[in-house]
């Protein structure tokens, strides 16, 4: 089965949205404050501060790329640190086959947590049903993670927990009833 992520060119079609988040008065070397939402989605900080480097200002951009597209790029001190793409309508594919032939290397595996997604060495892909049956009301969750090869690969259950926590908001965000 041909898996299609992405059917049509990538337009930007919505305003920019930048949250920016204050530096907050706590010691250390991670300054900001993660807040409970970013890019229109819930978020547990808890689960999202392991995923980022050390720094003094986060900021969450959200773009709409196109009717089927949004991703929202996370960054520390003006450095991606996060990607966060969503996709609805679109076919059923499955991940893993996916993943192994676009990035064997990430060494991708089912994840354990969520239905029909796939951990990889820096990278989680979920494919949701959106209804029932088949065609084009499935959502595509794909979060990649922003560093050097050995800090991607030492942060997987980290990326895969934050990502199964992400889920249901992102599912709402599209309405995507299961």
């Amino acid at each position: 089965m041909k898996s299609r992520v992405v059917r049509t060119p990538f337009l930007v079609a919505g305003a920019v949205v930048v949250l920016l988040v204050g530096v907050s008065g706590c010691g250390g070397s991670k300054q900001y404050t993660i807040p409970a939402q970013v890019c229109g989605g819930t978020v547990s900080p808890k689960l999202l501060a392991p995923l980022l480097p050390e720094g003094k200002e986060l900021k969450a951009e959200q773009k709409t790329l196109d009717s089927r597209r949004r991703q929202c790029v996370v960054s520390v001190d003006g450095k991606s640190a996060l990607f966060i793409d969503e996709y609805r309508d679109q076919n059923y594919f499955d991940v893993l086959e996916h993943a192994r032939k676009t990035h064997p290397e990430g060494n991708p595996e089912i994840s354990g947590r969520v239905d029909n997604a796939v951990i990889s060495d820096g990278e989680f892909t979920a494919v949701t049903s959106c209804g029932g049956g088949g065609g084009e009301n499935h959502h595509v969750l794909d979060m990649v993670l922003a560093g050097s090869r050995e800090t991607i690969k030492e942060k997987r259950g980290e990326l895969e927990r934050f990502a199964a926590s992400y889920l249901p908001a992102s599912l709402k965000k599209v309405e995507c009833r299961r």
